[in-house]
């Protein structure tokens, strides 16, 4: 699948006279900051880490806090979860917050200056891709009649965290073009089965991730970035019927261990 590289956005100038002591950025001139606010400010705030989809951690230290722009800026969370930029040149930045194996999260457009600015985001560890996805062809029942169907079945590459696993087919190996079926979330070895498909040949891919995002507000993308790398079938599915012709392939979910 196609994937897109996220790009920082700042508004930069040229802020005259500022020389702030004791603060992240010792006698430099940062960006200008919205009309008015010429002074330094505050960024603070408290960050929440997940285990997974359901579950915080029980302590969240080791997450660094940075400003786009500022790279002598930056603080690490105590185990609270809790942090302090002080002495920030007013201006406009892109905040982000990241630690080794959980995924980044960014906030753009991010005003500084004059006060404190409150930056609270949750963060999650990158999810495991799943095991042994496979898929064979099967039937089932939906009211009184059998309709062919495609069973994709996985096994979590951690049962004791809760992922959400995101399905896909697509008609070519390398995936470069996927169609999105659904989604659903579960900690134990599970399956769905995809029916209305058009006749064709099929390969069927699975992503986990933990539902965390922001929006990358350069190119309006929603970016989970959390998301594991997708695990395909190893063989093609070879859909011959036509009751599929002309609709919009569904997913059913048979009873899971779900929450």
């Amino acid at each position: 699948m196609k994937r897109r590289s996220v790009s920082l956005w700042i508004i930069s100038g040229l802020l005259v006279g500022l020389t702030s002591v004791g603060g992240c950025f010792k006698g430099e001139q940062g960006p200008m900051g919205p009309p008015g606010l010429l002074t330094p400010g505050t960024v603070k705030g408290t960050v929440r880490l997940w285990k997974d989809y359901y579950y915080l951690e029980e302590e969240a230290g080791g997450v660094e806090i940075s400003l786009g722009g500022l790279p002598e800026c930056k603080d690490t969370t105590d185990t609270d979860g809790m942090y302090s930029l002080e002495d920030v040149p007013a201006g406009v930045y892109t905040v982000v917050a990241q630690k080794e194996d959980c995924g980044t999260m960014k906030r753009y457009n991010f005003s500084v200056g004059g006060d404190t600015s409150y930056f609270s985001p949750d963060l999650c560890r990158v999810a495991q891709p799943p095991l042994n996805v496979a898929a064979r062809q099967d039937t089932i029942e939906i009211g009184s009649e059998l309709i062919p169907a495609i069973e994709i079945s996985w096994v979590p590459a951690d049962t004791t965290l809760w992922n959400r696993y995101w399905i896909y087919y697509s008609t070519e190996i390398s995936f470069e073009d996927a169609t999105f079926v659904g989604q659903v979330v579960t900690s134990n070895p599970s399956g769905i089965f995809i029916y209305s498909l058009s006749a064709g040949e099929y390969y069927f891919g699975i992503c986990a991730d933990n539902g965390l995002y922001y929006v990358n507000e350069t190119s309006g993308d929603f970016v989970f970035p959390t998301v594991s790398d997708l695990v395909r079938t190893a063989e093609s599915i070879l859909v011959t019927g036509t009751g599929g012709q002309e609709k919009k392939a569904k997913m059913l979910i048979p009873p899971l261990a779900q929450r």
